[in-house]
């Protein structure tokens, strides 16, 4: 995709083929105006009736970049803002702060090893939603 509008066109066709949701996976290091347009022309272009999300794989350069990435998620009613900038989705803290400023929920934890980690997430606030995976290994004493 090299533009809002590529992206809007394809979530446009797979609304059309009867997908009920889209998930944007943008431009990485790219501007961070250019993925605000994304998230708005997507859902201009699909209207109400299909869930939008976007996944920025933790490539925004900081957590403003969420910040601003998120109210434009907020403004065109996305389902889920996942993993938004580069602290490689470990700061329970500093999601819970950027979940605090945004209608839009988090979808946090894939980046993240071990259930002390997820539990630190769920309890502390820190997303919405959690992924979780095979990666998730306990160990008991006994």
């Amino acid at each position: 995709m090299d533009s809002a509008e590529a992206f809007a066109d394809f979530a446009l066709q797979c609304r059309d083929l009867g997908y009920p949701a889209f998930k944007i996976h943008g431009w990485g290091d790219g501007p961070i105006k250019r993925e605000m347009q994304t998230v708005l022309e997507t859902r201009k272009r699909v209207g109400d009736d299909m869930d939008l999300m976007i996944d920025p794989a933790c490539e925004y350069d900081t957590w403003a970049d969420a910040l601003k990435v998120g109210r434009a998620c907020d403004d065109a009613r996305f389902f889920w803002l996942e993993d938004a900038y580069k602290d490689g989705g470990v700061s329970a803290f500093a999601h819970n702060k950027l979940r605090g400023l945004l209608k839009t929920p988090l979808l946090q934890t894939e980046h993240i090893f071990g259930l002390e980690q997820h539990v630190d997430f769920i309890v502390s606030g820190g997303t919405d939603f959690v992924r979780s995976g095979t990666r998730i290994t306990t160990s008991l004493v006994c």
